[in-house]
């Protein structure tokens, strides 16, 4: 948890996908004494830098430190700032009981009003636990899409052929998929159109079981020695 040093000064930043806004808040008098709107790239971080150095900022919030806010994030940590992510829910909290209404300069009081109200943890700048997350939350992504295919793929055949589907077990495995890749059911327009649309995502579930292996490795890569142990 972060300890808020002598200097009253607390830092709140709202990111967005073009730009920044900053505000600088007195953690005795909750009192806003500066704000400022800079852009969400090396220019507009160094700026924050700046503005951080002229209001006597020491220790600064940011919302989504690891998405919109990573850039900023990294730039204030290697300038010595102490930077805390703020949960975008915590934000909303700290709105709602100012009672004030969604605007930017709103939102970046709020999140530094977080840091001076809750105990939060510093975010740190670690590549290879970015990295990791990266890798994980792509994995997830493409699991999830590969769930929601497999489950349409196994109704479209359950329309044209219940018997094989029920005697199919968990479509997961590069020979299930091939195998369904291969099925071909003559007859009319409908049978025809079902046998494609079968024969298309089992082609590309097939595919994207590559790719979710090869995440698979590229995690257990990028894992660090004590945690492969504790897996093992």
């Amino acid at each position: 948890m972060v300890t808020l040093s002598n200097n009253p000064m607390v830092g709140g930043v709202d990111p967005h996908l073009d730009h920044c806004t900053i505000a600088a808040v007195d953690s005795v008098t909750g009192e806003t004494t500066a704000q400022a709107s800079v852009a969400n790239l090396d220019s507009g971080w160094k700026a924050a830098v700046g503005f951080c150095q002229r209001h006597r900022v020491e220790t600064i919030g940011v919302e989504s430190a690891s998405s919109f806010g990573m850039g900023l994030s990294r730039v204030l940590s290697r300038a010595g700032f102490t930077v805390i992510e703020v949960p975008t829910r915590l934000t909303a909290r700290m709105r709602r009981l100012d009672g004030a209404s969604k605007t930017d300069p709103g939102d970046a009081i709020a999140v530094a009003r977080a840091v001076i109200t809750h105990d939060l943890s510093p975010w740190c700048d670690t590549p290879e636990s970015e990295a990791l997350r990266v890798l994980v939350h792509r994995r997830e992504a493409l699991i999830n899409i590969q769930t929601r295919e497999v489950n349409q793929l196994r109704a479209l055949l359950t329309e044209i052929d219940p018997g094989y589907a029920a005697r199919l077990q968990r479509v997961r495995t590069f020979k299930a998929f091939r195998e369904l890749a291969a099925v071909d059911y003559h007859g009319d327009i409908y049978q025809t159109t079902v046998t494609e649309q079968i024969q298309s995502i089992a082609h590309t579930c097939h595919t994207r079981l590559k790719l979710i292996k090869q995440l698979q490795r590229d995690i257990a890569n990028a894992l660090p020695p004590a945690a492969l142990r504790l897996i093992d």
